[in-house]
């Protein structure tokens, strides 16, 4: 029975195993708008290997189909294997405008619906020759620092040996290349042209005219062969130049100078947080701000300011920033990593941050913005220090009076407040009697307190009970940690050292983190000390240091001390004999 049920569970795993599952596949063009007589190239993507040839027959309608091809890659990273199982077709066009490409079905599965668009040749594009090069501008316009769009288009009905195609070099320009280059092919006076497009981004750094000078494409183009035996095949040199091209480049518009100048297509925030789960006054929570534009590039996002309150302190450590392309435009990303340390409990607020950009699409100014946020924060893991019990008054001290308790009561309105005129006699006439036994239970009184007293002196005095304190020995060894600490000048050493020399000196005011330490100073120099120490470990930089000399003299004077000790410190002091 046993060996029935493995065989049905490992049968049951098999099917498991041999089950199909939904591949994914997607489809995508090289370029969404073509001139009329251009090819398109369409790619469908599926992580199927098993997969057969795509039906592109539904295509047929609209599309010349050119040509058709297939590749297979197989990776594997960090123990995971990735398959990108792709099909390509060359498209060409049957007519002008909105073009659909229908979803296509790859085994079981179909993509998604793709558009383009067919613009109409324009009349003057003629052919130019066997080899030739076409420039053209996205804008003929733009603003300081917003990005342009330079096309660079190499046709040739020849075949190309080797080639070399120089790049924009304009002063006051920056130039950044958008993704791979594109090939295609495109019809010019009933002339089929094989065309390699190359893209640049543009970002004029001053107002004025910019004009960009023609490129250059330096190479060798195949001649006949004159000896058919040859292994060796001619060429000849050629050099062709394009035509120049220029752009108007306006200054930054008034209400935006002074201010971040940000001109994108997108520009968005976003935040992550871990620790929120057990957030407690004093640990610190990490937080990823992150700000995406698009159509700049890392060199214009603007340092942010996250400000801190009295609930929350935060360190910011130095922003990282990177920036690529999606073959349309540069896409710019700032990440900074924030540590915030929550000063009390309860409900505390992160203020929302705002960021006004220019939308190059609107023309109008917009604001990012990223909503605030409402922590719960719980108490420390050290809970709290209890209060002090009160201080009974000293002796000599006019101005305090003794505490009152729950057996005081006030004095009644009918006998106790009210003292009879001087001379006065009681009217039941008993005055006399009333005083002698009241004499006679006072002075029983005094002999017992005389009989305690005698009884009380001939026994041991206990001394009254303290809180436990660590040995001189544990504080004296902790003290040498943290001046060793100190002198080595790592900030986390210290911040190690300086908990476990606290716990040691102050028994009675346990922490776990450096922030309920400031919170229970009283002393602003020993506060800025310790903040200066959490920075230099939460928002690490070349500038932060830790203030050797400065900490060894807080501690000498005695600055490191807790709020609850200092005031009973203050409280036990004795007033001077003589005013």
């Amino acid at each position: 029975m046993k060996r029935r049920m493995n065989w049905i569970v490992a049968a049951v795993l098999t099917l498991l195993w041999l089950s199909p599952v939904a591949a994914k596949v997607r489809a995508e063009l090289d370029r969404t708008v073509i001139n009329e007589g251009e090819t398109v190239m369409l790619t469908v993507h599926t992580d199927d290997r098993a997969a057969g040839q795509p039906d592109f027959s539904e295509l047929a309608d609209v599309f010349d189909i050119v040509s058709t091809g297939h590749s297979l890659v197989t990776q594997i990273i960090n123990g995971r294997m990735s398959v990108d199982n792709s099909y390509t077709a060359e498209l060409l066009p049957r007519s002008t405008g909105e073009q659909v490409i229908p979803p296509i079905k790859v085994g079981n599965e179909y993509t998604q619906t793709l558009k383009m668009t067919v613009r109409k040749a324009d009349p003057k594009s003629t052919p130019k020759g066997d080899i030739f090069l076409e420039t053209e501008l996205k804008k003929p316009s733009v603003y300081v620092q917003e990005q342009n769009t330079l096309t660079v288009r190499l046709y040739f009905a020849r075949k190309l040996l080797d080639g070399q195609l120089s790049e924009p070099n304009v002063d006051g320009l920056i130039v950044q290349k958008l993704g791979a280059d594109k090939n295609y092919q495109s019809t010019r006076g009933g002339r089929v042209y094989q065309v390699i497009e190359r893209r640049y981004a543009l970002f004029a750094e001053k107002s004025g005219t910019v004009e960009i000078g023609p490129l250059v494409l330096t190479g060798r183009v195949a001649e006949p062969q004159r000896d058919p035996y040859s292994f060796f095949q001619n060429g000849r040199r050629l050099r062709v130049f394009s035509t120049p091209v220029t752009m108007e480049v306006k200054t930054i518009p008034p209400e935006f100078r002074g201010k971040p100048w940000l001109p994108a297509k997108k520009v968005t925030f976003s935040d992550s947080w871990s620790g929120l789960d057990e957030l407690k006054v004093g640990e610190p929570v990490t937080r990823v701000v992150e700000l995406t534009a698009v159509g700049l590039n890392e060199t214009q996002l603007p340092d942010l300011k996250f400000p801190e309150s009295q609930d929350v302190r935060v360190y910011a450590e130095p922003a990282d920033t990177e920036t690529w392309t999606d073959g349309e435009s540069v896409i710019a990303k700032k990440r900074w990593k924030l540590a915030l340390i929550p000063m009390r409990a309860g409900d505390v607020t992160i203020p929302q941050l705002s960021l006004d950009w220019f939308n190059t699409q609107t023309r109008e100014k917009a604001t990012a913005v990223l909503p605030g946020k409402k922590l719960s924060v719980a108490p420390s893991a050290a809970g709290n220090v209890a209060a002090p019990p009160p201080v009974p008054p000293l002796p000599g001290d006019k101005n305090q009076q003794p505490a009152a308790t729950v057996n005081s009561l006030p004095p009644s309105p009918a006998t106790g407040d009210q003292n009879p005129p001087a001379g006065a006699s009681s009217s039941d006439g008993s005055s006399n009697r009333y005083w002698y036994w009241a004499a006679l239970v006072f002075g029983i009184g005094w002999l017992i307190t005389i009989v305690a007293l005698i009884s009380k002196g001939s026994r041991p005095v206990k001394k009254p009970r303290t809180p436990p304190q660590a040995s001189g020995e544990s504080i004296a060894q902790r003290k040498a940690e943290l001046d060793r600490a100190i002198n080595g000048g790592q900030a986390s050493d210290i911040q190690k050292a300086l908990i476990r020399w606290w716990n040691a000196r102050w028994p009675g005011h346990k922490v776990t983190n450096t922030g309920q330490i400031t919170a229970q100073l009283t002393s602003p120099q020993a506060q800025s000390l310790v903040i200066g120490l959490e920075k230099a470990i939460y928002a690490p930089d070349n500038t932060t240091t830790v203030d050797a000399p400065a900490w060894r003299k807080a501690l000498k004077q005695g600055l490191f001390t807790p709020k609850k000790d200092q005031q009973d410190r203050d409280k036990n002091t004795l007033p001077p004999l003589y005013d």
